[in-house]
């Protein structure tokens, strides 16, 4: 497993990683946040605006940005600059 020969890896435990995956993945944004909470999203500028990258955006503030990058504040106290 660590040398990555992955045929070593028991394909009950990929089925349940894949089955954990896609649960998490269908679950709303917010939920996912509260289970999985960060900081900060980076994005690159040519980033697709998709609406789960909106919503996340919407809950933060801009705090940096460049031709490259854009950098949201998540924090919960984000708006007053702690």
């Amino acid at each position: 497993e660590t040398t990555g020969d992955y045929t070593k890896i028991p394909d009950a435990e990929v089925a349940q990683l894949t089955e954990d995956y896609v649960a998490y993945a269908a679950l709303p944004t917010a939920e996912k946040l509260q289970r999985t909470p960060f900081d900060l999203l980076i994005l690159r500028t040519n980033t697709p605006r998709t609406p789960a990258i909106e919503e996340l955006s919407a809950q933060g503030r801009e705090v940096y940005t460049d031709e490259w990058y854009l950098v949201i504040d998540l924090r919960q106290n984000a708006d007053d600059g702690q």
